[in-house]
């Protein structure tokens, strides 16, 4: 199996988890000086550092709405995808956030703290512990992934997820 990657996308923070046998797992952090379009380079820029050619990337997609909104992280989805076309060989999953919260949680309306609760008690099973939320979330992405990976999911889900794959 190619190495795996969870992303879970911020402006100022990312959860970051590499997997090749054992998670790794750390936030990537900007200079909170930076504001806008330089934000945004710095942490494309930190984020990409850690791709490697082969790569297999599954990141949370934007949702939009919500009291957590940021209109700098579609934009820097966004870039990340165009970057990731252009630089490397890789293949790359989507998943939106309310998938996320379903598969690990049971409802696609799971509020943080229940995403939480949840990812806590899969960390505990796989003696996996974090030093932030944003690589709690990307765990989360990458225990989505594995769900994907093994079939143990349903048709229509499996269907969905499947769909959700570009190959650059």
């Amino acid at each position: 199996m190619e190495r795996i990657i969870a992303i879970d996308p911020g402006t100022s923070y990312t959860g970051f988890l590499s997997y090749t046998g054992k998670v790794k797992l750390e936030t990537l952090e900007v200079d909170k000086k930076l504001v806008s379009i330089g934000k945004l380079s710095a942490m494309v820029d930190k984020i990409l550092s850690k791709i490697k050619q082969g790569d297999f990337i599954v990141m949370e997609d934007y949702g939009f709405g919500g009291r957590f909104f940021n209109v700098q992280v579609p934009e820097l989805v966004g870039i990340l995808k165009y970057k990731l076309y252009k630089l490397k060989k890789v293949k790359l999953m989507m998943i939106a956030p309310n998938t996320v919260k379903k598969l690990i949680t049971g409802s696609g309306r799971a509020t943080k703290a229940q995403v939480k609760k949840s990812v806590d008690l899969l960390s505990k099973e796989n003696n996996v512990s974090f030093n932030t939320t944003h690589e709690a979330d990307s765990y989360a992405i990458f225990s989505v992934f594995l769900k994907f990976y093994s079939g143990n999911l349903d048709e229509k889900t499996m269907k969905a997820l499947t769909g959700r794959i570009t190959e650059f």
